[in-house]
């Protein structure tokens, strides 16, 4: 296998198993233990997230990312309240659905997403978008 197909796949074989292995854990959380404190469990996971990074960092790991400035947070800080509350209200809905229909919804949600970008800034949606979307939509009801 060359190293482009490994620097690709690598990635996305990551995010597919930590968005998998978080969707379950929280729903562990939310519903086996009684665990109502969504804001706070997401809340660990984050701080979590950025001790990771900065503990790679600090080992020598390849992992960089920009300082903290005034300027970058006035830009992000209503993306970042909009994702913190697209987390809080996936935790929410996690804790009284369940995971294939969360899922159903979730993947609803990225093609929604792809819509608005196309509505707002209209960017394209390519036919290979659809055929994503197609797969997204036969799984998540195989799934549920």
């Amino acid at each position: 296998m060359s190293s482009s197909v490994l620097q690709t796949a690598i990635p996305i074989l990551a995010y597919c198993a930590s968005s998998i292995t978080m969707t379950l854990v929280n729903k562990l959380v939310l519903s086996s233990f009684q665990f109502h404190m969504v804001f706070f469990m997401l809340a660990a996971q984050a701080f979590g997230s950025v001790a990771l990074m900065v503990l790679a960092n600090r080992v020598g790991l390849n992992v960089k990312y920009r300082a903290m400035n005034k300027r970058d947070a006035r830009t992000w800080f209503p993306v970042a309240c909009s994702q913190a509350l697209m987390l809080y209200t996936g935790g929410k809905a996690l804790e009284y659905l369940n995971v294939p229909l969360f899922t159903v919804f979730k993947n609803l949600t990225i093609i929604a997403v792809a819509y608005g970008e196309k509505w707002v800034f209209k960017a394209a949606v390519t036919s290979l978008m659809l055929v994503s979307f197609g797969m997204m939509v036969m799984s998540s009801m195989v799934g549920a």
